[in-house]
């Protein structure tokens, strides 16, 4: 994503995934009977995006003084308006309208942290 005068403000690395699809509990059910046996479960596409920031720390110890003052809630927020945006102009790009709109509520994970790379 570029920022004011074109300078790069994040990077976004994309991933597709397979996850194994999760089978469907039965708690408190008491004992079955035989059934038919089904075909398995199909792994289900997940895409894992990492939202980096372009800008780094000055170090190693403002790196994680951040860290430790970071808002979860509030840099995700920050996150998926940048991936709004991303995403917006991939469309466009692309001329792809099906490209869907991503939103907080479908994230499986959110996470937080640091790295060298």
């Amino acid at each position: 994503m570029r920022g004011h005068a074109g300078e790069p403000t994040h990077v976004l690395v994309v991933r597709a995934l397979l996850a194994a699809r999760a089978g469907a509990a039965h708690v408190g059910r008491r004992r079955g009977r035989a059934v038919a046996p089904e075909p398995p479960a199909a792994d289900v596409p997940v895409t894992r995006m990492t939202l980096v920031g372009a800008e780094p720390f000055a170090g190693e110890g403002a790196a994680r003084a951040w860290l430790e003052g970071a808002d979860l809630e509030r840099e995700a927020a920050a996150a998926f308006d940048v991936l709004r945006r991303i995403l917006h102009a991939h469309r466009i790009a692309t001329a792809d309208p099906s490209v869907a709109e991503p939103a907080r509520e479908q994230a499986l994970v959110v996470r937080l942290g640091l790295g060298e790379g």
